[in-house]
């Protein structure tokens, strides 16, 4: 259950964040004051969960291998957060969110690298939903929406006082769906295997509230590193500061946001890591794509998807089945 309420609510992300953004605050910048906000709701749960836990566990939280396993995940789930972060500023939220999911690829090509046995039927039905992707991504969305937007930020007053200079910036996004976008989105999936294979591992050690919290120090320090050096943020309460989710007309629609797309994603994604092997995972999480597509229409930020979204949506489930029902070999880690 929480495999398939993961992918509902990080398909969120992506047209939330362009939502958020036509108020002029940058990309990695508002995924620096969602990390803040999550580790505030994590914060008071992780303090119960220590208090609760023998002396003898807490102390096995301390060592090498947990410590290691769970630097290496939170970095892993930073990466994935900067890069998908920065993708959505040179392409669109469905077309970012398609080349961000081919982690499943990504831990096939991992598990047979290191001689890991893989079943005929993951095999098959990872290549089943990466299939259902690429059907997707025939579809894309509009790009004129792209162009839309990418003229709606870079055109305001502050990044352009007497309204006729184009930036790189401008002009990068006026060309929507860039190879650059494109390289971004995929790096973010080799992250998120990262993430995914490692969490497993600090998972058996780590409590659910202690492990969160951990990783959202850890990746809310590398996000908001990305967004000094490639955006230019301040330590300030402004509109391009880390803590500008304080000011006014960002504190309530952050605060709602982060509950929805981070506190409970994360938890969702950390509990159900500890269970599921993480191929399975990875192949559940497809249905994000289908699902951001769907949204960004709804909030009227991109065009409706077309029938070959939802013929790859269909694909994808049928690739999620048929991995799920034969995941039946484990995985050293």
């Amino acid at each position: 259950m929480w495999c398939c309420a993961f992918p509902c609510s990080t398909a969120v992300v992506g047209p939330g964040f362009l939502f958020l953004e036509h108020g002029g605050a940058s990309a990695l910048v508002l995924m620096t004051w969602r990390i803040e906000c999550v580790f505030l709701f994590l914060l008071p749960f992780s303090m119960y969960e220590a208090y609760l836990a023998p002396r003898r566990l807490r102390r096995q939280w301390f060592e090498r291998t947990t410590v290691v396993t769970t630097v290496v995940a939170s970095l892993g789930w930073g990466g994935t957060l900067a890069c998908y972060a920065l993708a959505l500023s040179f392409t669109s939220t469905l077309r970012a969110s398609l080349m961000s999911s081919l982690t499943p690829l990504v831990l096939l090509a991992y598990y047979a690298f290191t001689g890991q046995r893989i079943s005929r039927g993951e095999l098959w039905g990872a290549v089943l939903a990466t299939l259902g992707m690429a059907i997707c991504f025939l579809s894309d969305s509009d790009p004129e929406r792209s162009a839309d937007f990418g003229m709606a930020v870079t055109e305001s007053p502050e990044a352009d006082p007497g309204g006729t200079a184009a930036t790189p910036t401008a002009s990068a996004l006026v060309a929507g769906h860039t190879l650059f976008g494109d390289m971004l989105a995929t790096a973010a999936s080799v992250f998120t295997a990262v993430d995914v294979e490692y969490s497993l591992i600090a998972r058996q050690t780590l409590p659910l509230f202690t492990f969160s919290a951990a990783a959202a120090v850890v990746a809310g320090m590398l996000v908001a590193l990305c967004a000094v050096v490639f955006e230019g943020a301040t330590l300030g309460v402004s509109l391009h500061g880390l803590l500008g989710w304080l000011l006014p007309e960002y504190f309530y629609p952050v605060l709602v946001f982060s509950f929805v797309v981070g506190f409970l994603a994360i938890l969702g994604f950390n509990h159900a890591i500890k269970y599921v092997p993480p191929l399975v995972f990875s192949v559940i999480i497809l249905m994000e794509p289908v699902l951001t597509g769907i949204f960004s229409f709804e909030i009227g930020l991109e065009a409706l998807p077309s029938l070959w979204t939802g013929l790859g949506g269909g694909v994808i489930l049928a690739g999620i089945l048929l991995v799920v029902v034969n995941a039946s070999v484990p995985h050293a880690h």
